[in-house]
Formats: C-alpha cells, sequence, structure tokens
C-alpha cells in the first residue's frame, strides 16, 4: 500500500512565548481536497511552512509520501506548493519565471507552456508578472506548483484576489487535481468556497487539530437536534423559547435557530404566547456554522453577538 500523501503528526512548535504548534496532527489523503481552516494565528500557515521545510519543529513529525521534505530528491515531482502569490520576480515575464524555476530542477520548457495553458495564462504567458494582477498571480503561483506533475498539492488561499470566474475555475480546478488522484491541502478564510470545493476539513484552533474529518460528517452533527423556525416576531419567539430552556439564536432576519426542544414542544409554546411563525423544519447547517462552533474558543478577537439568546 502507497504511503498517504501528507501525515502530520504532534507538531509543536515555539516561538519564544507563543506556543504557535501545541501537538498538530491531521493526514491529507490522496483524491481528496482537504480543506485548512481556522482562526488567524491558529497555526496553518506555520504548519504548511514545517510540510515543506522551510520552519524546524521542536516535536513531531511532517511526512510527504512518507518522507520529510528535506528527505526528496527531486522535491517538484512530489509536493507542488503556492504559500506566496507575490513571491516572484517583478521584471520577468510569468513565462521566464517559469523557466527559471524549471531549469533549477532540470525540466524541460516544454512543461512550461503546458502548465501556463493549464491555469489559463497563455495570453498573458510574457508580460511582465510585475504587472499581473492577485488573481493572475495566484495562477502564475498554481502552475509553478504543477511544474513537476507532482501527487501532492498545497495552496494557501488560493482564491483570494480571484474574481467570480476565477473563483468558480478554482474550485473546479482543485476537484479535478483531486479526481485525478492527487492528495491537495487547500487553506482559506472564504467558508462558502471550501464547502463548494473540499471534501475533507481540518479544523485548527490554537496550534492542534480541533477537527479532523469529512466535511458532509461534520456538517450532518452541526445539524443534528437543530430546528430552524420563521417568524416575523423573532425577538419575542426567542424570549419564549429561551424561558422554556431552548438554546436559540437568529440567523437571518426571520429565521432562528433552535437546539433543546422538540419540533411539537416549539409548536406548542408559540401557539400558546401567541407568537406568529410560518415553518418549523430541520436546520441544515453550513460550514461557517460548523466553523463557529469549533473555533469559538480560540477565536483572539471577538466582537459581541448580541442576536444570540440562551437559557
Amino acid at each position: 500500500m502507497s504511503a498517504p500523501g501528507i501525515v502530520v503528526v504532534g507538531l509543536r512548535k515555539r516561538y519564544g512565548a507563543t506556543l504557535a504548534l501545541d501537538g498538530m496532527s491531521f493526514t491529507v489523503r490522496p483524491g481528496v481536497v482537504t480543506g485548512l481552516v481556522g482562526p488567524n494565528g491558529a497555526g496553518k500557515s506555520t504548519t504548511m511552512r514545517v510540510i515543506l521545510g522551510l520552519d524546524a519543529v521542536d516535536e513531531g513529525t511532517a511526512l510527504i509520501e512518507g518522507k520529510p521534505y528535506h528527505g526528496l530528491r527531486h522535491p517538484l515531482n512530489h509536493v507542488g506548493s503556492l504559500l506566496d502569490a507575490a513571491a516572484l520576480h517583478p521584471g520577468r515575464s510569468g513565462r521566464n519565471h517559469l523557466l527559471w524555476l524549471a531549469h533549477a530542477q532540470g525540466l524541460a520548457a516544454r512543461r512550461v507552456d503546458q502548465v501556463i495553458e493549464q491555469v489559463g495564462l497563455t495570453p498573458a504567458a510574457r508580460r511582465k508578472a510585475g504587472g499581473y494582477s492577485l488573481g493572475m498571480r495566484q495562477r502564475l503561483g498554481i502552475a509553478a506548483a504543477l511544474l513537476g506533475d507532482p501527487p501532492i498539492i498545497m495552496l494557501d488561499e488560493p482564491f483570494n484576489g480571484m474574481d467570480p470566474d476565477g473563483i468558480i475555475w478554482m474550485r473546479r480546478f482543485l476537484r479535478s487535481l483531486a479526481a485525478q488522484g492527487r492528495a491537495v491541502l487547500v487553506s482559506s478564510h472564504l467558508m462558502s468556497e471550501v464547502q463548494e470545493t473540499a471534501d475533507h476539513l481540518v479544523v485548527v484552533g490554537r496550534g492542534k487539530a480541533v477537527a479532523d474529518a469529512d466535511i458532509a460528517d461534520l456538517i450532518a452533527a452541526a445539524s443534528q437536534n437543530r430546528l430552524a423556525l420563521r417568524t416575523t416576531a423573532g425577538t419575542h419567539a426567542m424570549r419564549v423559547l429561551a424561558h422554556a430552556g431552548a438554546s436559540v439564536a437568529a440567523t437571518g432576519r426571520d429565521t432562528i435557530t433552535v437546539a433543546g426542544l422538540p419540533a411539537e414542544r416549539i409548536v406548542t409554546l408559540l401557539s400558546q404566547s401567541a407568537v406568529p411563525f410560518s415553518e418549523v423544519s430541520a436546520h441544515r447547517a453550513t460550514l461557517e456554522d460548523v466553523y463557529l462552533e469549533l473555533t469559538g474558543r480560540a477565536v483572539e478577537f471577538r466582537a459581541a453577538t448580541p442576536t444570540e439568546v440562551s437559557q
């Protein structure tokens, strides 16, 4: 059996008094897009740098196809990465930037033209990269990651700077890479894009993985035992239900999620209190709901949320 794409086990790293990684562990499987999400400072970027051998750790291991990065003879043939779309020479054309990288790895020039076409940069390939938009630089960085035709791809915030067409392309492109059998790790703050693109999710908080599961399973667990209530009298409804022991939160202008009471009891309580409502149904959580629930205690800065009421 071949080794999994990426295996991270027990990473610990301290920067002075700051514990950046506190036992980080997860696996990125071939054929799957894995999303890596978490609050700022949770350890996402540090973890990716450790996997790529850019940072050393105090404890733990990060393996690519069963080996540490520095143990790979031709790294670009094993893992391609994009950590910073601005990491390029602005005076070089996009094509020359890739030719320089290819030459350093002993790759043929024809491979450069192949990846340029693959990411849709052919019309701009001979323009200076310094004049590229952020979205174009993202495409150029992805082209660089693909040069060695690696079985593992790691991208940090690839949706940044993309226009709507670019975002749609990126979703399809990442899914196509996984469909080819590659292990794809994507760090992003855009929960909607992660939900549309990834199959698996690693949620990090305070230097460790607080969840490592398929997205469908996480959403199903977050949806369990929660009901959606549609009412034009939200404040009154929330007060009545919270008094009866429910946990309630406004999720829209006329919608509330309710936990802790069965649907029949909710209907009875609202009817007895003359609270108008039009629907009580099973709640379908979003990935954003899952994320907020899992990282609630790991966010460094948080504003008050006056719409939430709990008993």
